[in-house]
């Protein structure tokens, strides 16, 4: 999204891609709350549930923050389209 809006992106391809950005992330909410739900089943020993629960938050952030600079980018794109 960002090589578009250097480019000059339109408002439906921004929302095109912005549609797409958030299935991703609701699709990885999703993966991270089966990922959880497995963590917590037993298979694990302490430290590893404490590592994977860690790094599970970690990579949700980084998603909801692509999610945000997505929505972000979008709202440059419509304001001056």
């Amino acid at each position: 999204m960002v090589k578009q809006l250097r480019k000059g992106i339109d408002s439906r391809t921004a929302r095109e891609m912005n549609a797409k950005l958030q299935a991703i992330e609701g699709d990885a909410d999703q993966l991270e709350l089966d990922r959880l739900r497995d963590l917590f089943q037993g298979k694990y020993d302490p430290k590893q549930i404490i590592f994977l629960h860690d790094l599970y938050g970690l990579l949700e952030k980084v998603i909801d923050r692509c999610r945000d600079a997505g929505n972000i980018i979008l709202q440059v794109a419509l304001k001056y389209s």
